[in-house]
């Protein structure tokens, strides 16, 4: 994964993932069910009462770009509101543009279109109540 071709961060999440693993009865999980490359991973998020992120964390059996974004977003997403995870968009593509190859958009877009549901669904299911 290491070349000219991918940003830094990519790599070192890679390298040394955070917040790999799951949670203890997580508030909300979300699998990513219907990816066009066979990545496979979950998230596990902890909701506070505030409504803010307290605790992310994810399990992957997908490719190291893949993974590496789920742990970007694990880090970065934490201490966000679920309304603000819900409606984010491009964070982590218009971060890194042009700094991985275009064949591996899908890697990654996925974890933060995956994160993204899962705030929404979570939102659309406190709405219910």
């Amino acid at each position: 994964m290491r070349s000219d071709r991918y940003h830094d961060v990519l790599y070192d999440h890679h390298c040394d993932p955070r917040n790999a693993g799951g949670l203890e009865n997580p508030d909300l999980v979300k699998s990513s069910e219907e990816t066009s490359c066979g990545d496979d991973g979950e998230f596990h998020v902890d909701v506070a009462p505030d409504g803010t992120i307290e605790a992310i964390a994810f399990e992957s059996e997908s490719c190291a770009v893949s993974s590496a974004v789920a742990s970007i977003l694990s880090t970065e997403l934490e201490g966000m509101t679920v309304e603000e995870v819900a409606a984010i968009d491009g964070l982590i593509a218009g971060r890194f543009e042009g700094q991985y190859p275009a064949l591996r958009r899908d890697c990654v877009e996925g974890p933060e279109d995956v994160i993204r549901i899962a705030a929404q669904d979570y939102l659309e299911r406190a709405g219910a109540d």
